[in-house]
C-alpha cells in the first residue's frame, strides 16, 4: 500500500505497480510510431522531419522548413506555461473560513494534490489549457513555415488523433513543454475559439508517450539499471524547504523515497557535497539521482544575468558546475537516471532544460525527467512517490520509465482531477528500468 501525502486526507490508495501496461522484457528498443527530428540548417531556417511506421509517404518521411527563431519558440512556450500557472497552480477560489466565518481565498491545487471532490476546477481550467497547448502547436508547426511544414503539421495532427502514439523527438534546438501541447483528437473538428469542446485525449502528455533526445551519446541499448550497484538511489534536496514552505510533508516525502532502497541511503543537501561526489566519486555515482528543490530558469536578478540553476542549502548549482566537475567531459560511467522535481517557489523556464538536459545527457545520463513549471510541493511529493514506488516494484515484467510516467499522468487526471503530471518532460530514458531479475 502507498500512503498518500495529501495534507488534508489520510486515505490510502493501492500501489499501481502490479497493473502497469508496460513494454515486455524482450522489447528493449521498441521503435516509436512517429519520429520528429528538428534541426537548424542555418541562421534563419529550421528543418522539421516527420518519419516512422505511421508515415505512408513514398519517401517514408515528410520535411518542412520554418524561419521561426528559437527565442520566439521560447516566448510561445512561456505563454503556455503561464496559462498553466494561472489556471492551475495559482488558481484562487473564494471560501468562508470555518473558524472566523470571514470571506477568504484558497489555492486548491497548492493545498492538496487530490481534487477528486472538486472536479469542476479541472473542468473550468481545461479549455484554457487546451487553447494554450493548441496555440503552442500552431506557433511551432503552422506559423512562419513553408507549405511543406503545413502539410507535415496536418499529417501529425491526423496521426495523433488516430490513436495513442509513441512519439520520439530529436532536437537540441527547441525544448517546448511537449506534454502540455494540444492537438484536437476529433478528425474534421477544430478546437473551438473558447476551447469548450476540449477533450483530454488532445493533450500530448495524457494521450501519448512523448520523449525528447537532445544529444547523441553512445549508451547501453537496454536502458538497464543494476539493483546490485554499490548505490542505487540518492536524494538531493534543500533541507530548508519544509520549514520555509511550512510543509512538513516534504520531510515525510524525502524519508519515504529513501526507504525504497536498502543501505546505503544517500542524501545530499549541499552544493559542496554534490561537488565532492561528482568529482572524487564520479565513477561510482548512484544509478538514480533524485532532486527535490527549487529551480530557476534563465533571467535577471538585481540587474545581473542569472543562469538556470537548482537551489541547495548552501548555494546554487548550474549546468556550468556539472561541466566543471566533469573535468573536461569525463563521462558519468554509471549512466544514471536523473529526476528533477522542481517544487513551488522557484521560477522554472523551458531554457532550464536546454541547459541541464544537454549537459547531463552529453555526459552519459541515461535519461532525465523534469517539471516544466513550479509544481505545488504537495503534488511534487505525491507524483514523485507514485512514480518511484512503481518504478521500484519487483516484478517479472520490467517497469519502464516512459510508459510509467504516462500511466501516472492518466491516473492523476482521471482519478484525482489533477492535470499537473503533464508538465513533466522526459529527455531520453523511455526504456529505462531496474532489472530485478535474479534478485531476492
Amino acid at each position: 500500500m502507498i500512503i498518500t501525502l495529501d495534507t488534508r486526507s489520510t486515505k490510502k490508495v493501492e500501489n499501481y505497480g502490479g497493473s502497469w501496461e508496460l513494454l515486455p522484457r524482450a522489447s528493449l528498443s521498441t521503435p516509436p510510431d512517429l519520429g520528429l527530428r528538428i534541426v537548424r540548417r542555418d541562421d534563419k531556417e529550421v528543418e522539421f522531419v516527420l518519419h516512422g511506421a505511421m508515415i505512408d509517404h513514398e519517401d517514408g518521411q515528410l520535411i518542412g522548413q520554418s524561419i521561426r527563431t528559437a527565442n520566439e519558440i521560447v516566448a510561445r512556450s512561456n505563454e503556455c506555461r503561464l496559462a498553466w500557472l494561472d489556471s492551475i497552480v495559482g488558481l484562487s477560489v473564494p471560501h468562508v473560513d470555518r473558524q472566523t466565518q470571514e470571506d477568504k481565498y484558497a489555492k486548491p491545487f497548492q493545498d492538496a494534490w487530490d481534487q477528486s471532490t472538486q472536479p469542476e476546477l479541472l473542468a473550468t481550467a481545461a479549455p484554457k489549457l487546451a487553447l494554450a497547448g493548441n496555440r503552442l502547436f500552431m506557433a511551432i508547426f503552422e506559423g512562419s513555415g513553408n507549405e511543406d511544414l503545413k502539410v507535415l503539421a496536418a499529417v501529425l495532427r491526423a496521426k495523433l488523433a488516430f490513436k495513442s502514439c509513441h512519439l520520439a523527438i530529436t532536437s537540441s534546438e527547441i525544448f517546448p513543454p511537449w506534454g502540455m501541447m494540444y492537438t484536437h483528437p476529433t478528425l474534421g473538428e477544430r478546437l473551438a475559439a473558447d476551447g469548450t469542446n476540449w477533450r483530454k485525449e488532445g493533450f500530448w502528455g495524457y494521450q501519448h508517450l512523448v520523449h525528447q533526445n537532445p544529444v547523441q551519446v553512445r549508451l547501453p541499448a537496454t536502458g538497464r539499471l543494476d539493483p546490485a550497484a554499490p548505490a542505487l538511489l540518492s536524494v538531493n534536496f534543500d533541507d530548508r524547504l519544509a520549514t520555509n514552505l511550512n510543509l512538513p510533508i516534504i520531510d515525510c516525502h524525502i524519508d519515504l523515497i529513501q526507504k525504497l532502497v536498502a543501505e546505503p541511503r544517500i542524501r545530499r543537501t549541499k552544493k559542496s557535497e554534490l561537488a565532492q561526489d561528482f568529482t572524487t566519486k564520479r565513477e561510482s555515482l548512484e544509478s538514480i539521482l533524485y532532486f527535490y528543490c527549487h529551480g530557476k530558469g534563465i533571467g535577471a536578478d538585481a540587474g545581473k544575468a542569472v543562469e538556470p540553476h537548482l537551489i541547495f542549502t548552501d548555494g546554487e548549482v548550474n549546468a556550468g558546475d556539472f561541466e566543471y566537475w566533469s573535468d573536461g567531459d569525463k563521462p558519468l560511467s554509471t549512466s544514471p537516471l536523473i529526476f528533477i522535481n522542481a517544487c513551488q517557489g522557484g521560477q522554472m523556464q523551458t531554457l532550464f532544460y536546454e541547459s541541464f538536459a544537454i549537459t547531463l545527457l552529453k555526459q552519459g545520463a541515461i535519461g532525465l525527467v523534469g517539471a516544466q513549471v513550479d509544481v505545488p510541493a504537495v503534488f511534487a511529493a505525491e507524483y514523485g512517490h507514485q512514480v518511484f514506488s512503481a518504478f521500484f516494484t519487483k516484478s517479472k515484467q520490467p517497469v519502464r520509465m516512459g510508459p510509467l510516467l504516462q500511466k501516472v499522468n492518466r491516473v492523476m487526471w482521471d482519478d484525482y482531477k489533477n492535470p499537473l503530471g503533464l508538465v513533466y518532460s522526459l529527455y531520453r530514458g523511455v526504456n529505462c528500468y531496474i532489472d530485478w531479475e535474479g534478485t531476492p
